[in-house]
């Protein structure tokens, strides 16, 4: 029974530091590739629709050069661009959604993306230490009320896509039971610090001790007679080692 409770413990310690881990590096690649790339377009497209219901249009800049050499800026209108956009206000004004709304997105799109960001890291970086999980268990719960913000108003707005559920609520939830594997490991060994024990370096194996030198010829002459009666009798049984087991 303990040796299955043991094999039990250790699988347990092993999930978590995995997902941990490996959920926390998804978290923050899926905070820059996606997050923060949608608030990034959202606040583009809202500048340029913006721009358009202003009665501006949608520009670019090119660089021409001078029969002189010099380097000149010359502002055009991209033709394709501008219908694009205005097809794409005109549908905004029928579905009531605004440039506001857009910016609004954006920005919480950007800042959700920060948490993402932040907190995958703290999971990476906490993922074999049962004693911090309480730091962790904190930034995971607040990882999902950002995420939870996040897709209600994205409901609101009509912008809520699958992709969203999945990478804003699934990913929290399997972080959040990670986290809980560690905190049992930490009620049931409250002094335990590692999920997984790391690996210690070998020990190098000790250098053997050479035996003292025998005393030579001139040594032994300078030596009282007590002296030498005293190393005679401490060598007798080496010597007698040496023609026992040659």
């Amino acid at each position: 029974m303990e040796q299955n409770e043991k094999l039990k413990e250790m699988r347990m310690a092993l999930n978590a530091r995995l997902f941990l881990l490996f959920i926390g590096i998804m978290m923050i690649v899926n905070a820059v590739t996606t997050t923060g790339r949608n608030g990034l377009s959202w606040l583009n497209l809202a500048n340029m629709v913006t721009e358009i219901q202003t009665g501006g249009t949608a520009s670019h800049i090119e660089e021409e050069t001078e029969p002189s050499g010099a380097m000149t800026e010359k502002v055009t209108v991209s033709e394709e661009t501008e219908l694009d956009i205005e097809t794409i206000a005109a549908q905004m004004e029928e579905v009531g959604v605004t440039a506001d709304d857009l910016k609004l997105l954006g920005i919480i799109c950007l800042i959700t993306a920060a948490f993402e960001a932040i907190i995958g890291l703290i999971c990476a970086l906490l993922s074999n230490r049962v004693d911090r999980s309480k730091i962790t268990l904190s930034a995971v719960i607040l990882l999902l009320v950002v995420e939870c913000v996040f897709l209600i108003v994205l409901a609101v707005k009509g912008a809520l896509m699958i992709s969203n559920l999945i990478y804003s609520l699934l990913l929290p939830l399997v972080l959040l039971w990670s986290v809980f594997r560690l905190r049992k490991l930490a009620k049931a060994d409250p002094d335990r610090i590692y999920a997984v024990k790391q690996n210690r370096q070998p020990q190098k194996p000790a250098m053997p001790v050479n035996s003292a030198p025998k005393k030579g010829l001139k040594e032994r002459a300078m030596m009282s007679p007590t002296e030498e009666t005293d190393a005679d009798a401490a060598e007798e049984p080496k010597q007698e080692d040496e023609f026992t087991n040659p």
